[in-house]
């Protein structure tokens, strides 16, 4: 067995780490598909997301989610949650898909960037050359704005519809660029 074969054989056995503790079903099949292919697997995911985070601090971690939705934003559980606002600043995000996937080699990890980019990923790039190679599979969908501070609500209900309506925009695009990823991945791997 190589140790790339090693390397994957503890990531996947590991399970699933994340805060939720399990993939996000918008973007399961492409995960599930890539962790079986010879050549990758996968050390994290996620399908895309909205939501509201209350910042505590200056402190990039020092953060609350208020709301969180991988299937996209929703009006009515968002105005729900700015009923009674935190007193700290909250902020209404969208955020892309994300993966990082680790290749058995150089080649490999250029020609999946290639297939990345292709397929909408246009932020895609090679983390790691280290003991992993590691392509980091970014897009370039996000909005990120504050809306309450202070125990209070900045903007007006049409203005975070707004934001609801083009989170959800992107979120559709998210899940188009997941899928033409998988099937350009298939195409060239196969």
């Amino acid at each position: 067995m190589t140790t790339f074969e090693q390397q994957k054989q503890h990531q996947l056995s590991k399970g699933d780490m994340s805060k939720k503790g399990f993939i996000d079903e918008e973007i399961k099949f492409l995960v599930e598909k890539l962790n079986k292919m010879p050549e990758f697997y996968t050390t994290s995911s996620c399908a895309g997301r909205a939501l509201l985070l209350e910042k505590k601090s200056a402190k990039k971690f020092d953060i609350d989610w208020i709301y969180s939705d991988h299937g996209g934003a929703n009006l009515k559980k968002i105005k729900k949650v700015l009923e009674n606002p935190p007193k700290n600043p909250v902020w209404f995000k969208q955020e892309s898909a994300i993966l990082h996937i680790c290749c058995k080699d150089e080649a490999i990890a250029e020609k999946l960037l290639v297939v990345c980019k292709h397929s909408g990923f246009k932020h895609s790039g090679i983390l790691s050359l280290g003991k992993r190679i590691i392509v980091q599979v970014l897009s370039s969908e996000s909005l990120e704005t504050i809306i309450a501070d202070k125990g209070e609500v900045l903007v007006d209900d049409n203005y975070i519809k707004i934001l609801v309506g083009e989170a959800n925009k992107k979120m559709k695009q998210n899940k188009e660029r997941i899928k033409r990823l998988y099937d350009n991945v298939l195409e060239k791997f196969g």
